[in-house]
């Protein structure tokens, strides 16, 4: 493998975290500000990953909604101004809204769907599906180095 472009910070609360072999990154666990993975020593962006359970609980359950709002505000307050806020959600589309069981649960796929519009849309949240955890990192790492390459030419500049 190549040498690594960045180090990703890993948060230490994340528990599921997709493994980054293969993919040019170190990583290390660490507090993250807001959200899950941000690339070492940058506060200002990260992404939030989510399993399919997770995801639907966070934005379907009342209680666990209210929260997520507040973890997106809290996350708008500490980015640099304009940071877009990424999800990458553990699961594919299709799971959501063909394969996940709703039967044990007072909810829909059409209702889970309007709660994911609705981040997207009422609280600018990029939405991200991944099949599985090696296209889940993949997003991360995608997502990350894009950030990456922009840090890199605000340096430039100084």
């Amino acid at each position: 493998m190549s040498d690594p472009l960045f180090t990703i910070t890993i948060d230490t609360r994340e528990q599921k975290s997709p493994s980054f072999r293969g993919i040019p990154v170190d990583t290390e666990v660490d507090t993250v500000k807001a959200f899950d993975y941000c690339i070492k020593g940058d506060s200002e962006f990260a992404v939030e990953r989510k399993g399919l359970d997770d995801f639907v609980n966070s934005i379907t359950v009342s209680k666990n909604w209210e929260r997520e709002i507040r973890k997106i505000e809290k996350a708008k307050d500490l980015f640099y101004d304009g940071a877009p806020l990424h999800y990458v959600i553990e699961g594919s589309l299709s799971d959501l809204t063909k394969k996940y069981n709703y039967d044990r649960r007072k909810i829909t796929p059409a209702f889970t769907l309007s709660r994911a519009r609705d981040i997207a849309w009422d609280h600018g949240v990029h939405v991200w599906f991944a099949e599985d955890k090696r296209t889940c990192a993949d997003w991360i790492f995608r997502l990350l180095r894009r950030r990456w390459h922009m840090l890199k030419k605000e340096n430039k500049g100084k």
